[in-house]
């Protein structure tokens, strides 16, 4: 492949098992373009013991108990969104939603800021996020050229400094308070920093922050683009939806009890047809083999999620919008992982999926 060398590319779900089960392909090595963005040290780029650790130290941020204490925020800001858009004749569901779970992956990392901090953190994220639209400035070096707001590099280069600037004196900030917020992220990272032997360094708080800003908000809305999508070009799908949905607190019942919904079927059969991230990579760190195929040290085994929720033997019609197939909790293990798997499972799936039923 282009860039990426030798490869063994699948979506059958017997290649996944077995991906999944080898211990000598590794996760992270793969993530290297993504450097430049969030440094050598977040939990997107961690392999082995550090991921592990890492993942440890943030996952109870993370978790249904925790994340559900941010409805009433979701509820909140996706109820002033409407108000906002009524009367418009065109607008962009990307947009609208992306406002929404950025405020709210703010206030899970920073907690209550105040609107002049939130909208400067806003403005510093989406200027970041809007350094370059072409994914090729990550991936070749020759555009890796810093001529300050002339070029997409130079771009990013001062966005990042902005952010940095903003998010480490935010750090400073709490380190010499004496009141903690337990409700977040921030704090609780940096009163966990004083009581632990392999304290994280300014710089790895900072590019786990700047991480989790960009991955917590931007990924939900373009799921959610598709799904609004989806939704609206199947009138009896659309329909069915808004009789399920008449009734919010019932929506909040379900979610609580994470039952099973024909909301959720819907989710996750938008996920299955349009996954925002197409391919996960693995690296092999010594010679294997999957299923009898040698993989030389260093190769890339590539478990696409593109081909296998696509794939015809698992779903037939591969390319048709039914969200029955979900219907009653179905699972399609090794079939259907739109938040990746095993160990490099996306930590914020809880926060997703809630703000996504929410907001829909």
């Amino acid at each position: 492949l282009p860039i990426m060398g030798e490869s063994i590319v699948t979506g059958d779900p017997a290649y996944i098992a077995e991906i999944i089960k080898n211990k000598h392909l590794i996760g992270g090595r793969g993530t290297r373009a993504l450097r430049p963005l969030f440094g050598n040290d977040s939990l997107i780029i961690l392999e082995g013991d550090a991921h592990q650790a890492r993942r440890q130290l943030l996952a109870p941020f993370f978790k249904s108990s925790f994340v559900r204490q941010f409805d009433e925020v979701t509820q909140a800001v996706t109820l002033q969104s409407i108000t906002h858009l009524r009367g418009q004749a065109v607008f962009s569901v990307a947009t609208e939603v992306r406002k929404i779970t950025l405020s709210v992956i703010i206030k899970l990392i920073f907690g209550e800021l105040g609107t002049e901090k939130e909208t400067q953190l806003a403005s510093l994220v989406n200027q970041y996020c809007g350094s370059f639209h072409n994914p090729l400035n990550l991936f070749i070096k020759v555009f890796h050229i810093n001529l300050g707001r002339l070029t997409p590099w130079g771009r990013l280069v001062k966005n990042r400094k902005a952010l940095y600037r903003f998010i480490v004196n935010e750090i400073g900030l709490r380190k010499n308070a004496h009141y903690r917020d337990h409700t977040c992220l921030l704090d609780n990272l940096i009163h966990e920093n004083r009581n632990t032997a392999a304290a994280l360094h300014i710089s790895s708080i900072f590019n786990e922050v700047l991480s989790l800003l960009l991955f917590g908000h931007d990924t939900t809305a373009v799921t959610m683009a598709w799904l609004f999508l989806h939704i609206y070009q199947h009138p009896d799908t659309h329909a069915q939806l808004v009789a399920a949905t008449t009734d919010m607190q019932q929506v909040m019942n379900n979610l609580s009890q994470e039952k099973s919904t024909y909301l959720k079927s819907c989710i996750y059969e938008s996920m299955r047809l349009s996954p925002v991230v197409v391919h996960l990579t693995r690296v092999a760190e010594q010679n294997t083999e999957l299923r009898g195929q040698p993989v030389a040290k260093n190769s890339n085994v590539i478990p696409c999620v593109y081909l296998a929720q696509h794939n015809p033997d698992v779903f037939p019609a591969p390319y048709e919008y039914q969200p029955e197939r979900f219907a009653n909790g179905k699972e399609y293990h090794h079939s259907f992982f739109p938040f990746g798997f095993a160990a490099r499972k996306c930590i914020g799936e809880q926060l997703a999926l809630r703000q996504i039923q929410i907001i829909l």
